[in-house]
């Protein structure tokens, strides 16, 4: 169990667990969404919707990743 902390500090747990792999992409969607969540400009907001399809199979795999995880204990 991650104890918790920064957004990155989890994706690293993540990598290191096997829970993701594709670091980069990961990464790439937390820096996606930090932008977002400060922007203002239609193009900039554009950007960022082009790339949400190469983060789609990343997340897939997570969910299928963590649906496989005993969380038992």
């Amino acid at each position: 169990m991650h104890p918790g902390g920064s957004p990155r500090s989890c994706l690293k747990s993540a990598f290191t667990l096997g829970w993701i792999d594709e670091e980069a992409v990961w990464l790439k969607m937390l820096e996606a969404g930090n932008r977002m969540s400060h922007t203002y400009d239609a193009f900039e907001a554009m950007a960022i919707y082009e790339q949400l399809p190469e983060f789609v199979g990343p997340l897939k795999n997570l969910v299928d990743t963590l649906a496989g995880v005993d969380r038992s204990g």
